[in-house]
């Protein structure tokens, strides 16, 4: 790679690459619910989300041993090779069709190409003000953690292993307990974790956070995935998913863009009560939902009988 070279190929791929992730997570977890059985639901949704948490601590650092032995041409090619690979593998799917029925008679109405249910809303606003504080962790804490002498890197590797490793029992345990006390058990923990990192910095203090807020982290995903699933239909539940991966995006950007203030002003620790502040809001958020309170067992995905009317 030439350092001298301009730096416009790198944003195309990173738009790019934004536009893929964008376009191909909200697909495939809309396939799932037209895979399987509504009593494996929970289960399989945690298993997508367990395979994209994987790749998210694996392929950081096999990246990196790819370009120390093919250089940036031999990622390159690593990714293209990948991306076929899905190509192939999602043309052999058992996905059923689409119920004509659902279509038919429950087809989403649509302003400017956007469909929303009413039902979605405090999902979505839990999902967001719970992941705004990992905008500021991500975009501030490494500076704080170097300055302290503590290594960042086990500190994200330990929350990347922690949420993957809880993402298959989350999908258990949503079968069992309501969304509302995983959600509330989950987002307590993290701001437990949150709060861990205003202490003096040093790596196992970094190493319990991480792996705190990862496990907890997965006790809040799932069950608000679960939920969209639910409260869709087949006509809509692509784009109930799309909203979900836009609402992390949102939320990320709020934690790291909108902090920047709060960061320069008051400093990293202010903007990190700021994250478990929102947090707390989540939780209410949670509480004042009566449907997330409805028992999991014998609940299947949303069915034209059953959804709310779009918005």
């Amino acid at each position: 790679m030439d350092v001298a070279g301009s730096l416009v190929p790198f944003v195309v791929v990173r738009v790019l690459q934004g536009v893929g992730i964008g376009l191909a997570l909200p697909a495939a977890l809309s396939l799932v619910p037209r895979m399987v059985a509504p009593a494996r639901l929970s289960s399989s949704l945690a298993y997508v989300g367990a395979a994209q948490n994987l790749t998210l601590v694996v392929l950081p650092p096999l990246s990196i041993a790819i370009l120390d032995t093919a250089a940036l041409d031999g990622v390159a090619a690593s990714v293209v090779a990948v991306v076929l690979a899905g190509l192939v593998l999602g043309q052999r799917l058992p996905v059923r069709a689409v119920a004509a029925d659902a279509v038919a008679a429950r087809a989403a109405r649509r302003r400017f190409g956007i469909t929303f249910r009413r039902e979605w809303a405090a999902p979505l606003l839990v999902l967001v003000t719970y992941v705004a504080h990992w905008g500021a962790v991500t975009a501030y804490l490494p500076v704080r953690a170097e300055a302290a002498g503590a290594d960042i890197g086990l500190y994200f590797a330990a929350d990347g292993l922690a949420i993957f490793l809880m993402r298959l029992p989350s999908g258990w345990l949503v079968d069992r307990f309501t969304a509302r006390i995983l959600i509330l058990v989950g987002a307590g923990a993290t701001a437990l974790a949150v709060g861990m990192l205003l202490l003096p910095l040093t790596t196992p203090l970094l190493v319990v956070s991480g792996l705190i807020g990862g496990g907890a982290g997965a006790l809040v995903l799932t069950p608000v995935t679960v939920e969209l699933s639910r409260r869709s239909t087949d006509a809509d539940r692509g784009s109930a998913f799309a909203m979900l991966s836009g609402g992390i995006a949102v939320a990320i950007t709020l934690g790291s863009i909108g902090g920047a203030p709060i960061v320069a002003l008051l400093g990293l620790s202010a903007a990190l009560a700021a994250g478990i502040v929102l947090i707390g809001v989540s939780m209410a958020v949670t509480l004042s939902d009566p449907l997330l309170a409805r028992p999991s067992r014998g609940r299947g995905t949303g069915t034209p009988g059953t959804a709310a009317p779009a918005a």
